[in-house]
């Protein structure tokens, strides 16, 4: 009999044996290739070996769990480790694939999954793109008592091997899963005839490593008109030229099925939209594209859209100062003291208020000491209102120092004018 096999076998004895009022707990770490969190591989069940496992919220929000394993083997200092959770949007945890999720730090966005496996002491996992969970079964009653949960999830690291985990709370799930994990990748917001990649790369073998790609087969089918010509539909990442269509502000959603297939013929699906629009349509997005070397940007592309991300408008001495999940990126811009602002190119400008305009953008904890550079504003209609409920559209091109490269970008707000041309927009993820 296989590992997995005694795994069920012992899991569904100790359900068996437990009282209604007593919930059967079991957790799986493995990260044994040197994961910072974990540097090992280990089931804990409640009740045994010195482990104890209770569930409730994650910083009191509803539907959201916290675990908290504490594991006290004889003769052993006790370890202590919370794995927490949460959903969409303040939603209730319920079984489906949360793709990309993140575990905090600059982000503070509900429009992303939440997910954080670290110790009570001692140094957790730094942010690393490519972390997911899968709720395999969830019943949380309103007052967040929970009454069974199965997660099975993968946590890369920036300066770790990954970690790997499951939990079971009341379940009979394996533990792992049997059969590999299909991760179709986050929502995304185009343009018509843009190039879209979809991203099932992130896929895996059962134990969460990402294995070769001879060892998974992949199958894309699109199941929502208009129907596109994907470049290769058994590539984990194919892509295909967004259509055209009709102008509408909530835009026209394409659903894409991505089935997985391990070696032994097990399958797993997961599906994305991706979301395609008209020209004409009113967007909130911003695009930056940071040269190699670039301080803010380290080189990279990134590109906002209300897919997955929040923006805030305010305004900001006498300008506007625009924020992205809250506190990741920070973009403001004003006009010279006394003045207002109107369509035109600013030059000169720093990032301070005073006789030159005020141009300032940073993210993800880097900024600059002193700024230079110019920017164009092609639309400006403020309303009545709140900020954010206004019409705007500015391109501009920042420097930190004036030997730095540059990072260039384009911003609209409630806008149809298109990006600036000159950015590349060649196939982009989603930016974290």
């Amino acid at each position: 009999m296989n590992t997995a096999a005694w795994r069920l076998l012992l899991a569904f004895a100790f359900l068996i044996a437990a009282s209604p009022a007593q919930a059967l707990a079991t957790i799986y770490l493995d990260g044994a290739g040197g994961n910072i969190v974990f540097p090992a591989k280990q089931t804990f069940i409640d009740g045994l070996g010195g482990a104890k496992i209770s569930a409730s919220t994650f910083n009191g929000g509803a539907g959201t769990v916290s675990i908290k394993l504490q594991s006290a083997p004889k003769g052993a200092a006790t370890r202590l480790y919370y794995l927490d959770f949460a959903g969409f949007n303040g939603q209730t945890l319920k079984p489906g694939k949360y793709a990309r999720s993140i575990n905090g730090g600059f982000y503070v966005n509900p429009k992303l999954a939440f997910m954080d496996v670290e110790p009570a002491a001692g140094q957790g996992c730094a942010y690393a793109d490519g972390a997911w969970f899968d709720v395999l079964e969830a019943t949380i009653l309103p007052d967040n008592t929970v009454l069974n949960l199965a997660i099975d999830f993968f946590e890369p690291c920036a300066s770790s091997a990954p970690l790997f985990g499951a939990i079971r709370i009341n379940s009979l799930r394996p533990v792992p899963k049997f059969g590999p994990y299909a991760i179709a990748g986050r929502p995304q917001i185009v343009d018509q005839g843009w190039t879209v990649r979809l991203d099932g790369v992130e896929s895996s073998a059962n134990d969460g490593a990402q294995p070769p790609a001879s060892m998974l087969s992949y199958a894309w089918k699109q199941i929502a008109v208009p129907v596109v010509s994907l470049s290769a539909a058994t590539a984990p990442n194919p892509t295909f030229t967004a259509p055209a269509v009709p102008a509408s502000a909530s835009g026209v959603p394409l659903t894409f099925r991505l089935t997985v297939t391990g070696p032994l013929g097990l399958q797993d699906t997961d599906q994305v939209t991706v979301t395609v629009h008209n020209p004409q349509d009113p967007q909130t997005r911003i695009y930056l594209d940071s040269a190699s070397g670039e301080q803010v940007g380290q080189g990279q592309r990134y590109y906002f859209t209300e897919a997955d991300h929040t923006f805030a408008v305010t305004g900001y001495g006498g300008g506007l100062q625009i924020t992205v999940d809250t506190s990741a990126w920070r973009l403001a811009f004003a006009p010279t003291t006394g003045t207002t602002f109107v369509p035109g190119t600013y030059t000169g400008s720093r990032n301070y208020l005073g006789t030159s305009p005020l141009m300032d953008v940073d993210g993800l904890g880097r900024g600059c000491g002193d700024t230079s550079g110019s920017f164009s504003i092609i639309q400006v209609a403020p309303p009545s209102g709140s900020a954010s409920q206004g019409q705007y559209a500015f391109d501009f091109e920042q420097y930190c120092d004036a030997l730095s490269p540059p990072l260039k970008g384009s911003i609209r707000i409630n806008s149809a004018v298109p990006l600036h041309d000159g950015l590349d927009q060649t196939p982009v993820v989603p930016e974290e």
